[in-house]
């Protein structure tokens, strides 16, 4: 009898047990296909969804612009800023300090963050290398979101301050007292305002991929 009860525990407890891998094991499988399932739908998706914004772009933009040109717009750029801290340091030394200070925080930190992103051309070289270096910053967008980025509406205000705000104050200044310098800087601050708002935007935004799309482009390109 007693045997026959060890051998009776035996079987059930192995029973129990081999029911119990057995559940696990299809579990793990099922819950493995699932897993395998889910990954495959979503990168259908993203697939879906990428040749969905592909349409939206200019397909004779370039892929990755000229460092030439990357390098140009850079030194445009820092001369304006340049530029701009001593127009407002004519007025007022603490001025310059302040005008240069914003201005790099807002143009290369938080511009970067509200447009980049969600660019086409994220962590890749743009016409002035922004892309590239957004992405040292931050993490990637979602590009079907670029043209109602807030940062789109911000830029032309931030730009638009950042010209305007040196001129109103070198012309106050040379009202206060004449100088040479002054209006060396005056003019030398309208050609550089007018190449970096005109015509280095518009050879940029003429073989940008983002053109059709982008609110602030200066050419406006239908789609192929």
């Amino acid at each position: 009898m007693l045997v026959l009860l060890i051998k009776n525990i035996y079987d059930s407890t192995f029973l129990s047990l081999w029911t119990l891998y057995c559940h696990s094991t299809l579990y793990f499988v099922e819950a493995t296909l699932v897993r395998s399932f889910q990954k495959l739908f979503n990168c259908f998706i993203c697939f879906l969804i990428s040749m969905s914004q592909q349409e939206n772009l200019f397909e004779d933009g370039l892929e990755q612009h000229p460092l030439g040109r990357i390098i140009i717009g850079n030194l445009a750029m820092l001369i304006w800023f340049t530029l701009g801290t001593l127009a407002c340091w004519y007025f007022y030394p603490i001025f310059g300090l302040v005008y240069l200070v914003v201005a790099l925080i807002l143009v290369y930190v938080v511009l970067r963050k509200l447009v980049c992103v969600n660019c086409y051309y994220f962590d890749k070289w743009c016409g002035i290398g922004w892309g590239k270096l957004s992405a040292l910053m931050f993490k990637k967008g979602n590009l079907e979101k670029f043209p109602t980025s807030i940062g789109l509406k911000l830029a032309p205000a931030t730009y638009g301050l950042l010209m305007i705000v040196p001129l109103i104050l070198l012309i106050v200044s040379i009202i206060q007292g004449f100088s040479w310098y002054k209006i060396i800087v005056l003019v030398l601050l309208l050609i550089i305002s007018l190449y970096n708002g005109r015509l280095g935007r518009k050879v940029l935004c003429s073989q940008c991929k983002m053109n059709v799309i982008c609110p602030g482009s200066t050419v406006k390109k239908k789609k192929e």
